[in-house]
């Protein structure tokens, strides 16, 4: 008797590979790591690419830091409703005849081409990063302690540097303005893990890095129990809060998973934890799925202001501890 398997991600995995999966949805994609146009948003310049990442190949837009495996693809792509809605849009067009739950999906009457694609063939694509670290100066004075009040000393504590220049690949580039090294530490295969920060850059270039998604920032740094414990968005809201007398830690980005290891050593750990991320749109969708992830409560500035290093700059230290303590709080009583 031939029992049909259930619809899964991992069925569908074992019958056709993520490349092609990719390959049929995405129709710019012509190979990985090859730069293209985004088909889900306008996109005058090519800013797109399929990259692997450990055993997944991902979907990135460097404009916002959206990452997408191929299923989620699918799901932003055909506008689906649900993971599960995308999962049985594959299963059609590719005539998987895995377990249909019924779904009200239509699929595609254009044939798929399979390949003999096998992602441990492919190498991870691996950037180089070096920096030339200059000293702390006037310029570093009015963006950081005059906007934020952080001194050359707090921001060290972090490991964050002013910076003169930086490699990418063993390509020079000196920088025109002021810029910041956020250093990490050693990776497993040697290379220096380097975030590299440049605030007045265009969004192309303001931002670099060779950092795996499970480096937490602020996490080396932070006390490792406690009462609260806040999650938020960026290493320098971490410094922000730190000064204010929070512990906290926030990931690469705010589109990034914490995996549910870490977590329940942290619930172990924190009486309280809460997740503070932007007051826009990316933050609260990506605030929301992390909560609903972990299960845990967050809250968010006010309308005015879109992180902490916002309200200490447009308020003070002394209406941010106010601003904190009356939404833990509420949380905590």
């Amino acid at each position: 008797m031939n029992i049909r398997r259930p619809l899964s991600r991992a069925n569908i995995l074992d019958k056709v590979n993520q490349y092609d999966i990719f390959n049929y949805y995405c129709t710019p994609f012509s190979e990985l790591r090859k730069i293209f146009r985004s088909e889900l948003r306008p996109d005058k310049n090519p800013t797109c690419s399929i990259m692997k990442s450990g055993d997944k190949l991902y979907y990135r837009d460097f404009t916002d830091s959206k990452k997408l495996d191929c299923f989620d693809y699918v799901q932003v792509k055909h506008g689906e409703r649900s993971f599960i809605h995308a999962m049985e849009r594959v299963n059609i067009d590719f005539g998987l005849d895995l377990m249909s739950k019924g779904l009200d999906v239509v699929g595609s009457k254009i044939a798929p081409v399979l390949s003999n694609f096998n992602i441990e063939d492919v190498e991870e694509f691996t950037t180089e990063i070096g920096v030339r670290i200059r000293k702390w100066d006037l310029r570093d004075k009015a963006f950081w302690a005059d906007k934020y009040g952080l001194t050359s000393k707090e921001l060290e504590f972090y490991n964050i540097h002013p910076l003169e220049g930086m490699f990418i690949n063993n390509t020079y580039t000196q920088c025109q303005d002021i810029a910041y090294g956020y250093y990490f530490g050693k990776l497993p295969d040697g290379r220096a893990a380097w975030k590299l920060y440049q605030p007045y850059a265009d969004k192309k270039r303001k931002w670099r890095g060779n950092c795996p998604e499970s480096l937490l920032q602020g996490f080396k740094e932070m006390e490792k129990e406690g009462d609260v414990l806040l999650i938020t968005k960026s290493l320098k809201d971490v410094v922000v809060l730190k000064k204010a007398g929070y512990p906290s830690f926030a990931p690469q980005a705010e589109s990034v998973h914490i995996s549910h290891e870490v977590m329940a050593e942290l619930k172990e750990s924190f009486k309280t934890i809460l997740i503070l991320y932007d007051n826009d749109v990316p933050g609260k969708n990506a605030a929301e799925a992390i909560a609903k992830d972990h299960n845990l409560p967050l809250f968010y500035f006010p309308s005015e202001t879109k992180d902490a290093s916002d309200f200490v700059e447009m308020y003070s230290y002394d209406e941010l501890d106010l601003y904190l303590e009356q939404q833990v709080c509420r949380f905590t009583k």
